[in-house]
């Protein structure tokens, strides 16, 4: 079925099929590369959404390795596997969108360096930095993923005394993959079209965040403001539409480049200073359209795929969503309250050991854990602080939301657990010390 952007896919995946470029395209490789392979570049085939199938089945399959590495019960394992394979979250694959792609190759990503600290395995290593560079072709979102997984190795090295240098090993070769991969197409970009980098959409996306003060637009470009300002208020009062307008910058983008004679890398450079001038101008307007976007982002992704076209059904699907978002940002708090608790404590103390000893064991639960944490804020961060943060954006990192319900529940129960023994322990040792007092004055 195709989407919204699904023209624009095929438009690429056209330009790439003497395997090289005619023009800057706004998507990037990854997914019409795909569209190419399966021969759906002028119309989708049902190769497609058979490939499509296979590659979620795969995510399902690759995250209850996982799981099962983790020793989590049989029964929970095959629970989360049939949860991922309700209509909601298997609906990406129905589309022409590169939504179901993202979603394998940052399972492929994240199940390869699970696997690797485990293992210590080069191989998997090298799927997990090929996997992670290559959700930057797919959706330039995760175009500087490597870096911020990277950063969150970094982190971890207080937690994992004992692997610190396989971290920082993992670090750099998630970072250099990324690198030579993302960093060789922009330079491509420059190279044969004077744009330094993977897409021209970031210049763009910004229009969102600027919505509502274009008539700060300076004089000296009065041109363009006066554009903007006619597109987003036809937007605004379009009959059948969300009444927003934040889309008004594609409709008003072939007018742009015809005024102004630019092309596109040159008119989204004019776009992103011009946007960003607008921020720093109205710098509360652009924390409120955040805040918008934020809420946005965490609404149901349901469409008339996964309902059938029944309120009913759609109506079930959104409860189901709300069940498990409820239950993400109450394990995350408490968690994170645990954790803090525990780290305090060992920061007093500082017992014999590392701070992973102090906040609990064992290391793949931790690793499992803060890995899906990184991949879902990253995305939720960026969507929202860039693009207008529709859920649809999100849909990728849903199922390590799902992996942190489960992981980060058993977290906190073993902390709990183990603070109320030592807790217990101490009280008894202070027992005792008391009745060896006690006696020792009667004596």
């Amino acid at each position: 079925m195709a989407g919204i952007d699904t023209p624009r896919y095929q438009e690429a995946a056209r330009d790439l099929a003497d395997l090289r470029l005619d023009q800057l395209q706004f998507r990037t490789p990854g997914y019409p590369l795909l569209l190419m392979v399966t021969g759906s570049v002028e119309h989708p085939r049902r190769l497609l959404f058979y490939v499509a199938l296979a590659l979620h089945f795969t995510a399902v399959w690759l995250m209850g390795t996982v799981l099962d590495a983790l020793s989590f019960p049989r029964w929970l394992v095959a629970g989360f596997g049939l949860l991922l394979l309700l209509p909601p979250f298997v609906e990406n694959a129905a589309y022409v969108l590169s939504e179901n792609l993202t979603q394998f190759m940052l399972v492929c990503g994240f199940g390869g360096l699970f696997h690797w600290f485990r293992s210590r395995s080069v191989g998997w290593l090298a799927v997990s930095a090929l996997a992670f560079a290559y959700a930057g072709l797919t959706r330039p979102t995760y175009q500087a993923l490597a870096f911020a997984i990277a950063g969150t190795l970094a982190c971890c090295r207080r937690i994992f005394q004992d692997r610190g240098r396989d971290l920082t090993r993992a670090a750099v070769a998630l970072t250099v993959v990324s690198a030579v991969i993302s960093g060789g197409y922009a330079v491509y970009n420059y190279a044969k079209f004077r744009y330094p980098g993977v897409t021209p959409m970031l210049g763009f996306h910004l229009s969102t965040k600027t919505i509502r003060v274009l008539e700060r637009i300076p004089e000296s470009d009065r041109q363009i403001r006066e554009i903007l300002i006619r597109h987003r208020d036809e937007q605004l009062t379009r009959p059948n539409s969300s009444h927003t307008g934040y889309m008004y910058i594609w409709s008003a983008l072939p007018e742009l480049q015809q005024a102004t004679g630019m092309s596109t890398a040159e008119l989204s450079h004019r776009m992103m200073k011009m946007n960003l001038r607008l921020i720093a101008a109205a710098p509360l307007e652009y924390v409120m359209e955040v805040f918008r976007a934020s809420s946005a982002y965490w609404l149901p992704s349901v469409t008339p795929v996964a309902s059938l076209g029944s309120r009913a059904l759609q109506s079930v699907w959104s409860l189901v969503h709300f069940a498990l978002l409820s239950a993400f940002f109450l394990q995350c708090f408490l968690v994170a309250g645990a954790t803090a608790y525990l780290g305090a404590r060992w920061r007093m103390v500082k017992p014999g050991g590392t701070l992973l000893a102090a906040i609990g064991r064992p290391a793949e639960d931790w690793v499992a854990y803060l890995l899906s944490a990184m991949l879902v804020g990253y995305t939720m961060m960026v969507s929202v602080l860039v693009e207008s943060g529709v859920s649809r954006v999100r849909t990728p990192s849903d199922i390590f939301m799902i992996l942190m319900v489960v992981v980060g529940a058993r977290i906190w129960l073993r902390q709990v657990r183990r603070d109320v023994i030592a807790t217990v322990a101490a009280r008894g040792a202070g027992l005792s010390i008391g009745s060896r007092q006690q006696e020792a004055s009667v004596r």
